[in-house]
């Protein structure tokens, strides 16, 4: 009789719990340590353990270090409306040390969002925001910051790391927000959002 001592099965290929468990006892392993790697694995391995008590047991966890985000680049950056209902946007992302930045417009409906509800979510995406299947979320609580200068203080790093593109994508904003921005004010100046993991000494920024 064998016992796997580390599986993940809240990846999809095991989306099938019971024939998952049928196919593993025919190959002589009769049980399974699953492990959760993040809020949302962890709850899918508690329902994966209560379904199949005697072959199921739950190990939780966090996967301390995501800074790899930082590679990345696109990220889809998740905020919340009032209601609950999550909200997926595409952005880059440039890494700060030990912290995450993207940026976006002051008076776009990301910042909106975040001052109502500060829980953001993070996972690698494609430019036109495609996720690869089992794409981890990073959970984070973002802190905005009103002074212009955080934008100012870490665009050398956006445009080291994109170069013309953030250039151009600079200029068409200086260019279309007063145009298009509420009455009263140019919607081109930037807002600073710092969200710390929930791991112990590092956190990331994320520069909106």
């Amino acid at each position: 009789m064998l016992i796997d001592s580390h599986c993940h099965l809240h990846d999809p290929a095991f989306a099938d719990l019971k024939e998952t468990l049928r196919l593993s006892m025919a190959h002589d392993v009769w049980g399974a340590i699953a492990v959760g790697c993040d809020p949302e694995t962890n709850a899918q391995t508690l329902e994966a353990a209560a379904a199949a008590p005697k072959s199921v047991w739950a190990c939780l966890g966090f996967h301390p270090d995501r800074s790899d985000l930082g590679d990345e680049d696109f990220v889809e950056l998740t905020t919340f409306r009032t209601s609950g209902r999550a909200v997926p946007t595409t952005v880059w992302v440039v890494r700060d040390g030990d912290a995450l930045v993207v940026t976006t417009p002051s008076g776009s409906g990301k910042v909106k969002r975040l001052r109502n509800n500060p829980d953001v979510q993070l996972r690698a995406s494609s430019r036109r925001g495609r996720v690869e299947p089992g794409a981890r979320w990073v959970p984070g609580s973002a802190v905005l910051d009103p002074d212009p200068q955080a934008h100012d203080g870490v665009s050398h790093l956006f445009e080291a790391k994109y170069g013309w593109q953030y250039r151009t994508a600079m200029v068409v904003e200086r260019v279309i927000r007063p145009r298009t921005g509420p009455a009263g004010g140019s919607c081109a100046s930037r807002t600073s959002c710092r969200s710390p993991w929930p791991t112990s000494g590092n956190r990331s920024v994320a520069s909106f």
